[in-house]
């Protein structure tokens, strides 16, 4: 299997697997015009490249990313006359917030949420048209992966949770937690002060020309 086709296969298993496994949870909140039914966070390894000329490998990249996979559903109500081409939202935003134990904190002698760095951010989805299944990713740099202490952190809930947003012209549609605790208490938003700039989507990452049938189209940022 030639490199090109396992970075790929990176990509599309996870996301065909999400799908498969969707089609059985039954939604917890019927009622939502958006709905979350799925966040999971992997790591996935850097991928093998062809060199550039004159440059050697740096010492400081980690050997491994971490993504996190959103997957949701949007059935917002509309009017029994609009047609196939225009039950669509113009725009869906996906925020990201990703705690994770710092060990330079903890090793300074903090406790509890005060360990925690608070890794933000997010994507905007355009023409999301009403249906099951849509697919949102976010990445995390091996440099990134490395400074917290490897990609085991990232998907421990030990160490790492993921908190999820859906929101659509500012209102949040849908919110998830894998961690249930979090989710239950919200005010760790306001105690955990954010770190922005840390996660990419994927036309910021090498997989930037896969996964094109699967996931959304990214709103470029001006």
């Amino acid at each position: 299997m030639s490199n090109k086709i396992r970075q790929i296969a990176c990509i599309m298993i996870p996301l065909f697997a999400a799908l498969i496994s969707a089609n059985t949870l039954q939604a917890q909140n019927a009622g939502n015009d958006f709905l979350i039914r799925r966040v999971e966070i992997d790591s996935l390894p850097n991928p093998a490249g062809p060199a550039i000329q004159g440059a050697n490998s740096d010492p400081s990249i980690g050997r491994n990313w971490v993504k996190v996979l959103v997957q949701f559903d949007s059935q917002p109500a509309r009017d029994a006359k609009v047609i196939n081409e225009e039950k669509f939202t113009p725009e869906v935003e996906v925020k990201y917030y990703v705690g994770i134990e710092s060990p330079t904190k903890k090793a300074d002698g903090k406790k509890g949420l005060e360990c925690y760095d608070m890794l933000t951010g997010g994507q905007t989805l355009i023409d999301v048209f009403d249906g099951q299944g849509h697919n949102s990713m976010a990445f995390l740099h091996p440099n990134v992966v490395r400074r917290y202490g490897g990609e085991s952190r990232f998907t421990s809930k030990q160490t790492c949770f993921v908190f999820v947003e859906i929101l659509v012209g500012g209102i949040v549609k849908d919110s998830f937690c894998n961690d249930k605790k979090m989710m239950s208490d919200l005010s760790w938003k306001n105690q955990i002060a954010p770190v922005t700039g840390l996660i990419l989507n994927k036309n910021q990452t090498p997989w930037q020309p896969a996964a094109w049938d699967a996931l959304n189209m990214i709103k470029p940022v001006q």
